[in-house]
């Protein structure tokens, strides 16, 4: 079987056979946007949103209820954004339904501002407004092709809307890694009225998250002209690295049992952007916080200083975290990890010609909204509690396998042993819908193939509740794990119908993917990014529903013991763990005897594993 990477066109979904894929993702589910239908509102200038605050949703301030409906704020999406959080352009709305169920080309996401009155822009200040916005050709996400387009529109007095860019003969940037600014006057009578509006509007497949535009930093004002680039604004671009060295998140007990809890982290790092065209010296800061109990627990970096020149991006890093300042006498911790940079930001009413302003700019309703501060605070939330995760939270794409019994697996490796009882996995919703599709879910030891490799198999379907959503898979009794184990699943589609799991484009575990198309397990090659599919583990040992056959006898004597056991029976393997499912150390000294040491008296459970099944043992364990 051919093995390799490529980036999957849905033209040629149908040719292709037996393969492992990125793939953009088509035909996402419903989520539950908690979006509040409203009349569109009449603002004033200024007209400025970067889109930094917004959780998915538009900021309502700005933009029509239509385009809150249509258009989704992403971070991460974009490559080195003016700020973080861009608006991105797509084939679904923002309930992740597709415009059409079929891939035809047409329009797709619109953003449209709320009514601008702009009568009340003084006669003698009218040529001098203009509206200005930064965009990218797809950025980590899908490219759009020849025929796709986006466009700006101007509302006329007589509601009809104006084609303004690009004009003719002119091109597109295409390098997905820039982001281009347009500046496009508002010249003309017909636009200085009541109820004048500007229109981004988007052509492309209309069946998916396919052919994205990229759009930032829409600002309109007055006393502005064509090369009115520099903005009194410093910004992050991109949400921060992980804490962790290699995971997202991770259980809190892997935390206390790491003998260097230095090595389970590393230093943060985002990016700084100056939008002037001036030197600008700044300092910026990095603490942690305990959310659960609202207490700063470190201040990792204190007011670094930091020169940033002109229209600089620039790389910046935390000092490592302390993990002696995390507590350790709980079950798990929920951190909060936030920049913030002493800029020297404004205010935008105070930025702008602070002499000499009409009193209607000091007016509007909006001026106290327009905070260029707002963008210089960044945060990201961290777990230690209960599960693994090596993705972020957000697909940017998908990776699918279209092989009848084809295989993915990711590996884990856990500090010290405990009960895996839950899988979470995010499927997105492709090519038409995939829920309903079956697959097997499996829990691997290694990839032998021999009786000891397969821990658990279960066959289920693949089902959807929303955009990154996961879906929790529980086990039918929890397995202790130890070491290296692997979770995954097999497809089970008779067809060659494409199986696609969520894949984070921001994180890299590319290494940790394992997949199997025709009978033998590789590394994959083809993927770069995190599949989306977390292990979740619980304190308590699977006691109950452990049934012995009566076909099966197994005799554990003496009970009570003071540390050695004797076990009559033919059995595969044992494990022995306290009454919190904590492994207790032993010594096998032969198939039929083990020793063991406690310091006190107490409840131990011994775990054999038969042909037949699990059968456990209480044993009272006393001190020799």
């Amino acid at each position: 079987m051919k093995y390799f990477l490529s980036v999957l066109f849905f033209a040629s979904v149908n040719t292709l056979n037996a393969q492992f894929y990125e793939r953009p993702l088509e035909d996402s589910p419903q989520r539950n946007a908690r979006i509040v239908a409203q009349q569109n509102q009449t603002i004033e200038l200024p007209f400025w949103d970067d889109f930094s605050t917004s959780t998915g949703t538009l900021d309502t301030a700005w933009w029509t209820p239509q385009s809150q409906l249509q258009i989704i704020v992403k971070s991460g999406i974009g490559i080195d954004p003016p700020t973080v959080g861009v608006a991105t352009f797509d084939g679904v709305n923002a309930q992740g339904q597709p415009y059409l169920p079929s891939p035809t080309d047409g329009g797709v996401d619109s953003l449209v501002s709320h009514y601008i009155d702009l009568t009340k822009v003084p006669t003698g200040l009218r040529n001098t407004v203009y509206l200005s916005f930064f965009y990218q050709f797809y950025g980590v996400g899908e490219s759009p092709e020849e025929q796709d387009s986006l466009i700006l529109y101007f509302k006329n007095v007589d509601g009809q809307w104006d084609k303004m860019w690009p004009k003719q003969g002119e091109t597109y940037s295409t390098d997905p890694t820039i982001f281009t600014e347009i500046f496009t006057q508002v010249n003309g009578t017909q636009y200085f009225h009541p109820e004048f509006q500007f229109m981004l509007k988007a052509t492309g497949r209309q069946n998916g998250w396919l052919d994205n535009w990229l759009v930032d930093y829409v600002y309109m004002d007055k006393r502005r002209f064509a090369t009115d680039n520099s903005y009194l604004d410093r910004a992050f671009t991109f949400p921060p690295s992980s804490i962790f060295d290699l995971y997202t998140a991770i259980p809190f007990d892997d935390f206390v049992a790491a003998i260097d809890k230095d090595l389970l982290f590393k230093p943060t790092t985002t990016k700084l952007r100056n939008l002037e065209a001036d030197l600008q010296p700044v300092e910026y800061s990095v603490n942690l916080y305990d959310t659960l109990n609202n207490i700063l627990i470190e201040q990792i970096t204190q007011d670094q200083p930091l020169v940033l020149f002109g229209k600089q991006l620039k790389e910046i890093s935390s000092n490592p975290l302390d993990p002696d300042l995390l507590d350790t006498n709980t079950d798990s911790l929920y951190l909060m990890l936030e920049y913030s940079v002493n800029s020297g930001d404004k205010f935008l009413i105070d930025s702008i010609f602070n002499s000499n302003i009409d009193t209607v700019f000091y007016d509007s309703l909006h001026v106290k909204e327009i905070n260029l501060r707002k963008n210089d605070i960044l945060r990201r939330y961290f777990n230690l509690h209960n599960y693994y995760a090596y993705d972020d939270g957000t697909a940017e794409y998908g990776a699918g396998i279209n092989q009848p019994q084809g295989k993915i697996a990711l590996q884990f490796n856990v500090l010290e042993g405990k009960y895996l009882n839950r899988i979470d996995i995010y499927f997105p919703n492709v090519q038409g819908n995939q829920a309903g599709l079956p697959l097997e879910l499996f829990v691997l030891n290694d990839f032998e193939g021999n009786e000891n490799s397969v821990r658990f198999q279960s066959n289920i379907a693949i089902s959807h509740t929303g955009i990154n959503e996961f879906i929790s898979y529980e086990l039918a009794s929890p397995i202790f794990v130890t070491d290296t184990f692997f979770i995954g699943f097999t497809n089970l589609s008779s067809s060659e119908d494409w199986l696609t799991i969520g894949l984070d484009k921001n994180t890299d575990s590319s290494d940790k993917i394992f997949v199997n198309i025709d009978g033998n397990w590789l590394p994959n090659t083809t993927v770069q990014g995190s599949i989306m599919m977390r292990p979740y583990f619980t304190k308590d040992p699977p006691i109950l529903g452990i049934k012995e056959e009566e076909s099966v006898v197994i005799d554990v004597y003496p009970n009570p013991s003071n540390g050695r056991l004797h076990i009559n029976g033919s059995y595969k393997s044992i494990n022995l763990i306290n009454v919190l499912g904590k492994p207790v150390t032993y010594e096998m000294i032969n198939q039929d005897e083990i020793r063991f040491k406690v310091n006190s008296p107490q409840v131990l459970i011994l775990l054999i594993e038969t042909n037949s099944g699990m059968i456990s043992k209480r044993i009272m364990a006393t001190p020799n």
